[in-house]
C-alpha cells in the first residue's frame, strides 16, 4: 500500500519533499519486492501536479515484480485541462471503480472523483455538476473533496450485496477518508458510512490525508495512511492476508495495525 507519493519537480513547501518521493518510491517497491505480495495498491495522488510529472515517476514502478492497481486522487487531475480526462488511461485503468477476488476477499476499489471540483475542466458539465453539489451537500467541506455518484453508490451496494451474499471478506480502498469525521472526508461520507455498517466491512483504508488517521466503527476499521510525500522519511505498509486476522505491516513513519476478520452472523 502506497499514499499520496504526490511527485513533482518543485521545491519542497513545509514537510513535503515533493522531488524526494521518487526515491521514496524507488526504495519502497524494492522492499515490497522482497515480500509474497500478490497485489500492490497506489492509493491515489502519486503526482502533485503537472503531467510532465507522470513521465518522471511511473516508469519507477516497472521495477514491481507485481500487479498495480492505481486509485484516483484529486491531485492526479492537475495537470492541463485537455490531459484531465485521460489520467485514467495514463494510469492503466479501464475502470474508474471496480472490484476483484482476492483469496477469499472481495477487493472494492473506489473513485472519489466521481464528483469532485478537480478532475474536470471548469468549463464542463461534469465540473458544474460537482459546484452544486458541494454548494448543496458540503459547502463546509474542502473544495478538493468528492462524492460518489449515484451510479457508483448503487454499483458500490451490490459489491457489498453480493460479498455478503457468498461470505467473502471485504476491504473497501479509496482515495478519500470517510471516518472518522473530518475535513478531509468525502462529502457524502455520512451516506457511505450508513451504508457500510450494514454489510461485515473489515477494513476502509485510503489516504488523501497525509497525518494519517484511525477509527474503528460497528466493526471496520478505516484506516488513513500517513503520505509518502510528508518529511524526508518514507511511509507505505504491507497488507498480510492471516487465517483470523488482517496485518497492516508499517514502514517508515507509517504504523502498524492488526485488524480481526469481521464474522458473518448466520
Amino acid at each position: 500500500l502506497i499514499a499520496d507519493c504526490q511527485y513533482a519537480d518543485q521545491d519542497n513547501v513545509g514537510e513535503q519533499h515533493y522531488r524526494l518521493s521518487k526515491q521514496k518510491l524507488a526504495d519502497a517497491l524494492i522492499e515490497i519486492n522482497k515480500e509474497d505480495v500478490d497485489l500492490t495498491v497506489q492509493l491515489g495522488d502519486l503526482i502533485d501536479r503537472d503531467e510532465k510529472s507522470y513521465d518522471d515517476i511511473l516508469p519507477i514502478f516497472d521495477h514491481l515484480n507485481n500487479e498495480l492497481i492505481h486509485v484516483l486522487g484529486n491531485h492526479d487531475f492537475i495537470v492541463s485541462p485537455k490531459i484531465q480526462s485521460k489520467v485514467p488511461k495514463i494510469l492503466s485503468l479501464t475502470k474508474d471503480y471496480h472490484s476483484r477476488v482476492l483469496n477469499n476477499t472481495r477487493l472494492i476499489f473506489l473513485n472519489g472523483t466521481d464528483i469532485s471540483l478537480s478532475a474536470y475542466p471548469e468549463n464542463s458539465d461534469k465540473f458544474k455538476e460537482a459546484t452544486e453539489y458541494h454548494q448543496q451537500h458540503a459547502a463546509d467541506r474542502v473544495q478538493w473533496g468528492g462524492a460518489l455518484s449515484e451510479q457508483q453508490f448503487s454499483w458500490f451496494e451490490n459489491e457489498l450485496a453480493a460479498a455478503q451474499s457468498l461470505h467473502e471478506r471485504i476491504i473497501i480502498f479509496c482515495h478519500y477518508p470517510v471516518y472518522p469525521t473530518h475535513r478531509h472526508n468525502l462529502w457524502d461520507d455520512e451516506r457511505i458510512v450508513s451504508l457500510v455498517k450494514k454489510y461485515p466491512v473489515t477494513a476502509w483504508i485510503n489516504g488523501h490525508n497525509h497525518q494519517g488517521n484511525y477509527g474503528e466503527l460497528h466493526g471496520c476499521h478505516y484506516l488513513t495512511l500517513d503520505a509518502m510525500v510528508e518529511t524526508d522519511e518514507n511511509s507505505f505498509a504491507i497488507l498480510n492476508f492471516n487465517e483470523d486476522h488482517l496485518d497492516v505491516k508499517g514502514f517508515g513513519r507509517q504504523k502498524s495495525y492488526s485488524f480481526p476478520w469481521v464474522t458473518y452472523i448466520l
